[in-house]
């Protein structure tokens, strides 16, 4: 049995750091095969199907890693260029942690629908999701040798959602101030590898995003540019320049418009590429991957993460700064990494400071299809930060970390769609004056249902309180013991 040439390491964090460790597990991909095998045990895999692997914490772990790297880059005021190699198994194409992108893309699809149905301003998702599934699958067409022109190289840029252009503050992951568009590359080379660039363009600018078409031959058509993805076929070293060539026919076309120098869509200009800054958090990477497993990655957890990891990026600009054409490696080796033993009570510290410094400061945070806003005393908000979960998250883990379908809620007794670990509905915990919640031993919590005296309170002096107590229970002298 031929399998591929390269085994998938599961260890996205720690193989960018220069402390030796051992991978989770290592994955061999033979089509519809899986063969999974301890570090060290190569010679000897045990076979698997890749359905066997759903729920293991390995898994899980991994993939709650990526998230977090990936995540909290997005969130990161500064640009971001992140390379992902992919592995293909003659089927479909697959992220380092084992996630298919086909799979992720229908779940992006799907999720994008029930997003719209609740909020109907969010319907243009649906049409940007089902582009990039159509995206995806004309990339494992090309991954098959079936590209068009026999093409190794696919680009595409997404533009900013033109309906959320005079937007006044962000929603659904999008943040109207940047207004963020992307450049993204698939490209195969000759010795079989395949790798994902992503890369951010702030402003997204039409005339700016066009001249990215025009610097590989194409003319742009009106309407979205989503769907208007270019295949290239390219050498290896034509491939390795694609990415630095549309950033810069960007930046030229800003220049020509507006003056003075460009990067990424953004001046002044720093080329530190938040992705390479935040494989350095590991605290933050590990308090992230931790919580999430645990179904305790609220919105305002998320906040303060979002708050911290921007404040530590705006304090390192002066320390660690490179320069244009600086390599990664030197990058790594410029700025000092965190210690990955972190101290758990002054990371909680320095997160509840920037996060209330940043709810001050009416800031909002967004990425990944998702927007966090400086609302601290909003219901939602003081729900989480007691450790109920977040209602903003479709199908997210709530009140206690876990969720109940179709169950009867123990305080107003009917049967909820969902109910919370406690047993418990979202409208009883949020409105206790309707539920049993608010009651014990048939006293109300409602002011205005509960009885009081009519008459004023009194402080009593001692004599006036024994004086009292004798005339409510006249006893005779005569009796007493």
């Amino acid at each position: 049995m031929a399998f591929s040439t390269e085994a998938i390491h599961f260890d996205p964090v720690e193989e960018h750091f220069t402390r030796p460790t051992r991978p989770y597990l290592r994955l061999l991909v033979n089509h519809s095969v899986v063969l999974e095998t301890l570090p060290g045990s190569e010679d000897e895999p045990t076979t698997r199907l890749s359905d066997r692997f759903k729920g293991r914490v390995a898994i899980e772990g991994l993939q709650a890693e990526y998230d977090a790297i990936t995540e909290l880059a997005e969130l990161v005021d500064g640009q971001m260029r992140a390379p992902i190699e992919l592995s293909f198994d003659g089927h479909d194409l697959y992220g380092p942690d084992g996630r298919s992108l086909t799979v992720t893309a229908e779940n992006g699809l799907k999720a994008a629908r029930e997003n719209a149905k609740k909020n109907p301003n969010l319907w243009f998702e649906v049409g940007r999701r089902s582009l990039e599934l159509e995206e995806i699958r004309q990339a494992v067409e090309m991954a098959k040798g079936n590209g068009p022109n026999s093409a190794n190289t696919m680009l595409v840029t997404t533009d900013f959602p033109e309906v959320l252009r005079d937007a006044k503050e962000d929603v659904g992951g999008y943040n109207v101030i940047r207004q963020q568009a992307l450049a993204r590359t698939i490209v195969i080379s000759p010795n079989g590898k395949i790798m994902l660039y992503s890369q951010t363009l702030d402003g997204s600018n039409r005339q700016a995003l066009e001249a990215v078409h025009a610097e590989f031959g194409f003319a742009v058509k009106d309407g979205e540019l989503l769907d208007q993805r270019r295949f290239l076929k390219l050498s290896a070293e034509e491939q390795a320049t694609v990415m630095d060539r549309a950033t810069n026919a960007y930046d030229r076309k800003m220049a020509a418009l507006f003056g003075g120098r460009w990067y990424a869509g953004r001046r002044p200009v720093d080329y530190r590429n938040t992705y390479d800054f935040v494989l350095k958090q590991r605290d933050l990477l590990g308090l992230y991957k931790n919580l999430k497993l645990s179904g305790n990655l609220t919105s305002h957890v998320m906040y303060d993460l979002a708050a911290t990891v921007n404040a530590r990026f705006k304090k390192s600009k002066n320390t660690a700064e490179t320069k244009a054409g600086e390599s990664t490696v030197a990058y790594k080796k410029a700025a000092a990494n965190r210690p990955f033993l972190y101290d758990a009570v002054k990371l909680y510290q320095e997160m509840t400071i920037e996060g209330r410094t940043a709810r001050s400061e009416g800031k909002s945070f967004s990425a990944c299809g998702s927007t966090w806003k400086a609302e601290a005393k909003s219901t939602d908000s003081l729900l989480e930060k007691a450790g109920f979960g977040s209602k903003a998250e479709a199908g997210g883990s709530w009140h206690g970390g876990k969720i109940y379908k179709n169950s009867k809620c123990l305080s107003c007794e009917k049967v909820k769609d969902e109910v919370g670990a406690c047993r418990i509905c979202k409208d009883c915990v949020k409105n206790p004056k309707k539920a049993n919640l608010g009651t014990t031993q048939g006293r109300t919590s409602d002011p205005k249902k509960a009885k009081v005296n009519a008459a004023p309170a009194r402080v009593y002096s001692l004599g006036e309180h024994r004086k009292a107590k004798q005339e409510k229970s006249p006893k005779d002298k005569n009796n007493r013991l």
